[in-house]
């Protein structure tokens, strides 16, 4: 996860007015937004990959299923050889 980086904490500001201290804080707010926005697109990425991935395997189960039940059935209303 990307490390966020805080520009100056609001104990550091005793000396800025309130208005800059305000500004400061919003910015500070709106980096830190950002950063979270770019990890989210990434995350939203690997879960359409992933998501992709597992219906890639369940049809390729479903096939596998499929084929492997045909030849069960087969043998099984085959008569009984004496």
């Amino acid at each position: 996860m990307t490390e966020i980086s805080v520009l100056a904490t609001l104990d550091e500001t005793t000396d800025l007015h309130q208005e800059e201290r305000l500004r400061l804080f919003v910015q500070q707010q709106q980096a830190i937004i950002g950063l979270l926005a770019e990890n989210n697109q990434v995350l939203e990425k690997q879960v359409k990959e992933l998501t992709e991935r597992i219906s890639q395997l369940e049809k390729e189960l479903r096939q596998k299923k499929k084929l492997s039940k045909k030849p069960q059935l087969k043998a099984s209303k085959r008569a009984p050889r004496h």
